[in-house]
């Protein structure tokens, strides 16, 4: 099974700030949550939430699934979530969304290969159906 390379430039663009937003909407809603100092275990802590931040140039979520990258299998254990924090690129009316699923939903999921920009063959996602996502906007500040 083939898995995209890290990019550093990618994780530099997308990680901080992806985390941070997840956290500050979870501390708004009463969730102490906090980054793990562990940069290689899951990305938030208390309760435990693996973030992802995509972006994307409209204001809806375009798919009737969410692809959730295989190597991210380590991180679907009981008691986490998946977060993908969606940052709509709208020029001066940019925001985000956040997209909750339990881990233990996604790995009931099937397998598919999904050719993509960075991996045009070979890479396998989790095919989790929209519905099984809770949906939050994001409030900055």
């Amino acid at each position: 099974m083939i898995r995209k390379p890290f990019s550093e430039s990618n994780h530099k663009a997308n990680d901080a700030i992806g985390k941070k937003i997840v956290i500050d909407f979870l501390n708004s809603k009463g969730i102490g949550a906090i980054e793990n100092p562990d940069d290689y275990g899951i990305d938030i802590m208390a309760p435990v939430y693996e973030v992802e931040r995509r972006t994307i140039k409209s204001e809806k979520w375009p798919y009737q699934t969410v692809h959730v990258p295989e190597r991210k299998t380590k991180f679907l254990k009981p008691n986490t979530w998946y977060v993908v924090n969606i940052h709509h690129d709208l020029g001066d009316l940019s925001n985000d969304t956040l997209l909750f699923c339990s881990t233990k939903k996604i790995a009931k999921c099937p397998l598919v290969e999904v050719p993509n920009k960075s991996i045009p063959k070979g890479e396998h996602f989790y095919d989790v159906p929209l519905s099984f996502w809770k949906q939050y906007e994001a409030y900055d500040g």
